[in-house]
């Protein structure tokens, strides 16, 4: 009997245990289940956050690349020729960064000296140029650029002025699926004639000097410029006369220049201005340089005058060498009470720049002005009142060879130096030669 009931009491308590466990482990199924439930649902709610905010991305990834590909349509830089890896366009140094005003600029600081009779005959040491640069973002495609200049190498006062200032209406037929074949340019801006005038601020031009022709000049008007598939061109209309205020004819300056690129190593260009009649009393001197000076009237009895030139220009841009030749024809006229007179002068110029280094390069030029026999007015390195209001200097025939180094310490900072020696005949069987040495350090920002 005793047995049986401790059988009995055993079976009951061994029941008792595994009932106590069997629902200790619903109770922490249920739990479990709990549990799980609710990783499941903060799962799912991660899984949509995750979602949201991948959709977010891939939109503000699709306005960065719209606004990148605006921006990039209207950079337009102009870097050292000498290095072959920064990307070179025409209309000049600019940077928009999503329509806020962006301030850049260049200068260049050095020491340049020319025997008596030369633009430097004491050894000077020159703050050559400066300028700054502003760019906004008007609307859309639509921008303003300014150039102020704080002193320039041709500059006769220490009085700041006004280079470019005009709005870029870039892409207009976008709408009509056209990019960059028509842009608008309204204002003040560089006279698109030639080649050398894309590379004369100091940190872009591998010399200290340029060509004995050196076409360049700032004028008011407006420009239709564009590019498609390897050609491009400009057409600006221009008011010709030196003057910023007024222009004192109604002839305009007319300027034409179409590029083709066949490959990537080659640039053609040809390049043709008229600067329609200009009158002496009013406009006096025309907008456009030429041989270290500007076109002027020679007679005193003119009333006005004009200039028409014509250039080809040839590039070779190979990664280690880059090989320029330009060659051209002008003719001056001009008209007074009795005749009309007229001057002509051949020019050419042959430029090449050769990588010695990664930063180090060596340069040279050869450049030349086959004058009329009567003479005309050319600067060059000489005296400015000597050679260019002188009648009785009138050049003939001159010719110069420079030969220069230069170091990149980075793309914003170029040191340079440079030698040259240039010889001139005059009227009269007169000969003149000029010696020119300098250095300069040239920074952009």
């Amino acid at each position: 009997m005793t047995r049986f009931f401790i059988q009995r009491s055993a079976a009951f308590l061994t029941l008792l245990t595994l009932s106590s466990f069997s629902s200790a482990a619903l109770g922490q199924d249920s739990d479990l289940r709990k549990e799980l439930q609710e990783l499941r649902s903060q799962n799912s709610s991660l899984q949509d956050q995750v979602k949201k905010q991948a959709a977010m991305l891939e939109s503000m990834n699709l306005r960065l690349d719209q606004l990148s590909s605006a921006s990039s349509n209207s950079v337009q830089v102009i870097h050292s020729p000498v290095v072959p890896d920064v990307e070179t366009h025409e209309q000049g140094v600019r940077s928009f960064f999503n329509g806020h005003v962006n301030l850049s600029g260049e200068a260049g600081l050095g020491l340049f000296y020319t025997h008596p009779g030369g633009l430097y005959p004491k050894s000077e040491f020159r703050v050559d140029e400066a300028r700054l640069f502003i760019d906004a973002k008007v609307f859309d495609d639509i921008y303003f650029f300014t150039e102020l200049n704080l002193t320039t190498r041709e500059a006769t006062t220490e009085t700041f002025e006004l280079g470019e200032i005009y709005v870029d209406f870039e892409n207009p037929l976008t709408l009509f699926g056209e990019d960059h074949l028509l842009n608008l340019r309204v204002g003040r801006f560089d006279i698109p004639f030639g080649q050398e005038y894309l590379t004369r601020d100091a940190i872009d031009n591998p010399l200290i000097l340029h060509s004995l022709a050196d076409f360049w000049g700032v004028d008011e008007g407006v420009e239709l410029y564009g590019s498609a598939w390897k050609l491009s061109y400009a057409l600006a209309v221009q008011n010709g006369g030196q003057p910023l205020l007024h222009d004192y004819t109604n002839d305009k300056s007319v300027t034409v220049k179409v590029g083709y690129d066949p490959v990537k190593w080659l640039k053609l260009s040809a390049s043709a201005m008229r600067t329609g009649a200009l009158s002496v009393v009013g406009d006096e001197l025309s907008e456009l340089w030429f041989g270290g000076g500007f076109i002027r009237n020679l007679s005193p009895l003119s009333t006005t005058f004009h200039a028409e030139v014509v250039q080809g220009d040839v590039q070779f841009l190979f990664p280690r060498n880059q090989l320029k030749l330009a060659g051209g024809y002008l003719r001056s006229w001009e008209t007074d009470t009795l005749s009309k007179n007229s001057r002509g002068s051949f020019y050419y110029s042959v430029e090449d720049v050769q990588k010695i280094t990664t930063r180090f390069y060596g340069a040279a030029r050869f450049s030349q002005i086959l004058a009329d026999k009567s003479g005309v007015p050319i600067v060059g390195t000489g005296n400015f009142g000597n050679y260019f209001f002188n009648n009785a200097n009138l050049t003939e025939d001159i010719w110069r060879l420079s030969l220069g180094l230069g170091y990149h310490w980075n793309k914003n900072l170029l040191l340079k130096s440079e030698y040259s020696y240039e010889a001139r005949n005059l009227t009269g069987d007169r000969s003149r030669h000029t010696h020119f040495m300098g250095g300069e350090m040239a920074v952009g920002f």
